[in-house]
């Protein structure tokens, strides 16, 4: 999991770190998003046992601080399902724009709608409102509470 994890964050768009090479070199973010997936898929399968066959003899405890454990209930936690789809929003949107740029003719009616919906910050801002509906309402969490949890994920971010 963590290898994806990992993998995923240095590969695919719209992770800070693809998203910026691209953006510096003014390449494609579809195309990007693309080749990073096909990238993404050895390199997963490759590195995920070997990386956990290395790190299996190290017991290292995590610094104190670096989290704060919280146990969930079953009815706290949404559905596998919930939890995949809205993690996919923004790639599937990113996508979408790629294939819809090399399918469609130039002047298509969808392509500006498709450019729109697949562009990098729109994309990963319709992930999160849906997150805060499926993550946050919709498991009975007050607005408040969603706001403070947005507050503190952005200050762990931004320092």
């Amino acid at each position: 999991m963590a290898a994806a994890l990992s993998v995923t964050h240095g590969f695919l768009p719209p992770h800070p770190g693809p998203t910026a090479i691209a953006t510096i070199f003014n390449a494609d973010m579809g195309k990007t998003l693309l080749y990073g997936t096909i990238l993404a898929i050895p390199t997963v399968i490759l590195a995920g046992p070997v990386y956990a066959r290395v790190l299996k003899g190290i017991d290292k405890p995590i610094p104190e601080g670096l989290y704060s454990a919280k146990t969930f209930s079953e009815e706290e936690m949404p559905s596998f399902g919930v939890s995949v789809w809205t993690s996919l929003v923004p790639v599937v949107l990113m996508a979408m724009r790629a294939i819809a740029e090399m399918i469609l003719p130039k002047g298509h009616a969808f392509l500006p709608v498709a450019e729109f919906l697949g562009d990098p910050v729109m994309a990963t801002l319709i992930a999160v409102l849906i997150a805060m509906f499926t993550f946050g309402l919709n498991r009975g969490r007050s607005m408040d509470q969603i706001n403070d949890t947005l507050v503190s994920s952005i200050k762990i971010i931004a320092t």
